[in-house]
């Protein structure tokens, strides 16, 4: 695979096409749409640019999805076993990943909750309910860290 079209005067502007792609948050590659044409402009049919973003994002990609799988197993896994900590540093990683899985946010949730965080349990279950508005499990580990709250003020604060 060249990444490159043969000739020297087009490989300036390859070099600028490959510094037009961008990334996003999860580091797959994103070609600006106004650069897409100048791209098949610059290659024509030859594999170039293109097919070298296309194979890198499909690498990115699978990567990402073996990543969230490990994390989705190993989070709760950590939670069951005790170690709350390294639990949330898991399950802070898969919300990363996948944004709008309830599942990884409610274990983020447990697992803060483990910690005695509770606001940050109850900001993590609230998105899990975004996520999924009929979990009824989630309205009682909502209330659970509300109550959590209430409990940590009434501790600071006895006389």
């Amino acid at each position: 695979l060249r990444r490159y079209p043969a000739s020297n005067d087009r490989r300036e502007d390859g070099d600028a096409l490959l510094a037009a792609t961008d990334e996003s948050a999860h580091g797959l590659p994103r070609l600006k749409s106004r650069d897409a044409c100048r791209v098949r402009a610059l290659c024509g049919d030859q594999p170039c640019i293109v097919e070298a973003i296309a194979m890198k994002a499909t690498h990115r990609a699978q990567q990402r999805r073996e990543r969230v799988e490990v994390l989705k197993s190993e989070g709760p896994r950590s939670l069951r076993a005790g170690n709350a900590r390294r639990a949330v540093e898991l399950c802070r990683a898969w919300t990363e990943l996948d944004l709008a899985n309830a599942d990884a946010w409610r274990c983020l949730g447990r697992a803060q909750q483990a910690l005695g965080l509770h606001q940050d349990a109850l900001t993590s279950f609230r998105k899990a309910k975004q996520h999924d508005p009929l979990d009824r499990s989630l309205d009682a580990a909502i209330d659970s860290a509300q109550r959590g709250i209430v409990a940590d003020f009434q501790n600071r604060y006895r006389r």
